[in-house]
């Protein structure tokens, strides 16, 4: 029988991922230092990869078998690929908590003028919109990962522009809310154009997840 791919983000999102899947009734579990697992009664393998990739790898011919992916609306947002369904996790995850996409300073700067100086980010495209639409002429740097560390090497450096869901590595790195931006959620995004036995199976995943 054909696997159908679909892709789970890697990371922070893929314990509430997996605790949704298996309340849903799909017991998705990997081996350790394995990124492939398949399910009882259904044509579907799940492999985990950057967050990031998803909607790249989804939308890229050379990876034919992959019909969907979870990820977070944020790498969503930054790809500029909007209205995608939202999972529903809480229903079946009571105690999650989202991420938030925020604005974090120098204790120092919570409440001046951010204009000149530098904001860190690995969401750039979401930083330029934020900025224009706060009226803050400040630049930005974009960096893959770590942006918090950033504000050591340089006090141009004002604050990030970033994700956080507990906290504590903002507070570990003396960073402070300044502004909450959006509340992130967990999104389907599917490949188009599926052929009818892949639709097929992505029908009854989707069904299965309450979409």
């Amino acid at each position: 029988m054909n696997k159908y791919q679909i892709l789970l983000p890697g990371g922070e999102l893929l314990e509430d991922v997996l605790a949704y899947l298996n309340m849903a009734g799909i017991p998705v579990k990997f081996k350790s230092r394995c990124y492939r697992a398949t399910v009882p009664n259904l044509p579907l393998e799940f492999v985990v990869v950057r967050a990031s990739s998803i909607p790249d790898l989804i939308s890229n011919p050379v990876f034919p078998n992959i019909t969907g992916g979870i990820t977070g609306s944020d790498i969503l947002i930054e790809a500029g690929i909007i209205n995608t369904p939202t999972i529903p996790i809480s229903l079946l995850v009571p105690d999650y908590i989202p991420s938030q996409m925020f604005l974090g300073v120098r204790p120092n700067l919570i409440n001046k003028s951010l204009n000149g100086l530098t904001i860190a980010t690995k969401y750039p495209s979401i930083a330029k919109q934020y900025l224009l639409s706060s009226k803050t002429q400040a630049n930005i740097f974009y960096i893959p990962g770590k942006d918090e560390a950033m504000l050591y090497l340089s006090q141009k450096v004002a604050g990030i522009i970033g994700i956080k869901k507990s906290g504590n590595t903002q507070t570990a790195n003396n960073i402070v809310v300044r502004n909450t931006i959006f509340t992130c959620s967990l999104n389907w995004i599917k490949r188009q154009n599926l052929d009818q036995k892949s639709s097929a199976a992505v029908t009854k995943f989707e069904a299965l997840i309450r979409i």
